[in-house]
């Protein structure tokens, strides 16, 4: 693991925006931006990194290096790395592990956003949608006639959109703390005295901070949890739909799929055939978009 790698594999195909071919990007200091279609080849470990960055996943899923352990990389997963911390990831298969990624220079100033406070690596929720938009809508405008208005305008969307998916770093430490126990073990049933014992809390002092921080009690952020995690196992596996109910905490298929409904305004096996519908478009799409050769970064 000492020596770097920059393999981005034979299978993979991706499309990249500079700062070199697009000049706004240096106004926020983003070395480069893009959207990757990995597959198995795709290998990236750099031992002491001179840049930062930020990788989400919109489908699929990889691995992701965080304290010295290989830890899955799903849908609505951000991996953001900081400089001089060793980071690395990598997919393992031939399905498409579909990321998109923002990576900074080198911070000047303890100051420097999007990763100002944020002194080692970490594997968070997101919501990668908006962000994916944003880089989409500059590559394109990048392959227009030139518009610097446009494309500060572009490079300024990725930036905050970036910006956005880093919130969820700056919170109480404690709670993410707890939020990423519960996500590694969420069949388990959860109390509201454990949970409050891995934040070294009282239970009422846990709940009023994640009433401060999430705006729900703990017990709904468990459920939310539980919730997403049936959604990353929906898109990335072939397991029955009651099957996942048990792995993600649920006593009955019928109670899981009440709750599902009620937070992503779908049933889980209509969910499941949209997200399989929305890969096959977005495969296209990359077809269509990706332009020369896979690079090296």
């Amino acid at each position: 693991m000492d020596e770097e790698r920059r393999d981005v594999g034979h299978s993979t195909r991706e499309w990249v925006i500079s700062a070199e071919t697009v000049p706004e990007l240096n106004a926020f200091g983003i070395r480069f931006c893009g959207i990757s279609y990995c597959r198995r080849g795709f290998n990236f470990n750099r031992p002491n990194p001179a840049i930062r960055q930020l990788l989400a996943c919109t489908s699929g899923s990889g691995e992701v290096l965080l304290d010295g352990k290989w830890h899955p990389c799903e849908a609505g997963m951000c991996y953001a790395t900081t400089h001089g911390v060793r980071h690395a990831y990598r997919c393992l298969i031939d399905e498409p592990w579909h990321l998109v990624w923002v990576m900074y220079n080198k911070p000047e100033s303890a100051a420097d956003k999007p990763l100002a406070g944020v002194e080692d690596n970490a594997l968070v929720a997101c919501d990668p949608n908006l962000l994916e938009l944003a880089v989409q809508g500059l590559y394109k405008q990048s392959t227009r006639a030139s518009n610097a208005h446009l494309l500060g305008l572009w490079a300024e969307l990725v930036h905050l959109h970036a910006c956005d998916l880093v919130t969820a770093l700056r919170g109480d430490p404690r709670l993410q703390r707890v939020w990423h126990q519960v996500d590694g073990e969420p069949s388990r049933r959860w109390t509201l005295s454990e949970l409050a014992d891995i934040a070294c809390m009282s239970k009422e002092h846990f709940r009023r901070i994640c009433l401060l921080e999430l705006k729900t009690t703990p017990m709904q952020y468990v459920l939310r949890l539980r919730l997403r995690c049936a959604a990353r196992q929906l898109m990335c596996s072939d397991s029955k739909i009651a099957t996942i109910a048990t792995n993600c905490g649920f006593g009955s298929t019928d109670g899981f799929s009440v709750a599902f409904r009620k937070e992503f305004h779908i049933t889980p096996g209509a969910y499941r055939v949209q997200k399989s519908e929305d890969r096959t478009q977005q495969e296209v799409a990359s077809c269509q978009l990706i332009r020369g050769t896979p690079k090296v970064r």
